[in-house]
């Protein structure tokens, strides 16, 4: 019974937790720094243009509808957003 508790407590724990700390991360900043801040993102989209490649990564609860994004061309960080 204690378990169960304990195991309930810590999933109730980190349900309010942010996705991801902006706050530790910065404009051009490249993808490998966004993950020793972040960690991993829960999804990627990549789109490959002539010009290079975009990727949104997301963060949060509901891929793509909530959380964190953070956005990058050619490996580096151009803009962030919460929803």
């Amino acid at each position: 019974m204690q378990f169960i508790f304990l195991a309930m407590l810590l999933v109730l724990s980190a349900c309010g937790r942010p996705p991801c700390d902006l706050t530790q991360i910065k404009m051009n900043s490249t993808a490998a720094e966004v993950v020793a801040a972040c960690g991993e993102p829960n999804n990627k989209r990549v789109s490959n243009y002539g010009s290079g490649v975009e990727e949104q990564w997301a963060y949060g609860y509901q891929p793509f509808t909530d959380g964190a994004f953070i956005y990058f061309n050619n490996g580096r960080m151009t803009a962030w957003q919460l929803k």
